[in-house]
């Protein structure tokens, strides 16, 4: 197993913790992944992680997001243990969310389709959704495109399609 090395940018005097880590341990059957994590973050603080390919860095941005539940151990984010949240919560209450390098879109749904995808999980109104798709595509600018399977937009694009979804349920951030 290898060592991911954290490094913080900046001390803080006043340590107000935004995400915990206490002894967060993943296993995939017999395959230990994450062995006792501990760590906080710190509001306002910049946090890094360092280490080779497949030493758990990734893993650790699924576990706080919600994509997956550690097999043991507590996350909180602003004092909360948020084990139990699935994704869509953990956007919608704590406004945190994750960008993959790669793919975490639907390729053959269109940039718009994708939009709707997402709203319909955490917007009831669909008015409201489609309002929200509306304003959202036209302040990034997006509106061209709105047709378009996300297979063939380029990768600039893509990446704002991800951008938006946090955007999409929380609508505050421009209003």
């Amino acid at each position: 197993m290898g060592i991911i090395k954290k490094f913080r940018i900046k001390s803080f005097k006043n340590k107000n913790p935004i995400i915990e880590f206490e002894n967060v341990s993943l296993s995939y059957g017999n395959r230990l992944i994450l062995d006792n994590i501990n760590f906080k973050i710190n509001e306002s603080e910049i946090f890094g992680m360092l280490g080779p390919n497949g030493v758990g860095k990734s893993t650790i941005f699924n576990l706080l997001t919600g994509l997956i539940t550690p097999s043991s151990g507590k996350i909180k984010i602003n004092g909360k243990e948020v084990n139990s949240y699935p994704v869509y919560l953990r956007t919608k209450m704590f406004k945190i969310g994750y960008v993959p390098q790669y793919g975490g879109y639907f390729g053959d749904l269109s940039l718009a389709d994708n939009l709707k995808a997402i709203g319909e999980i955490v917007i009831e109104n669909k008015n409201l959704m489609n309002d929200r798709i509306d304003y959202l595509t036209s302040k990034f600018e997006l509106e061209n495109i709105k047709s378009i399977k996300a297979n063939f937009l380029s990768g600039g694009q893509k990446k704002s399609l991800l951008l938006l979804w946090p955007y999409l349920v929380n609508l505050e951030y421009f209003c």
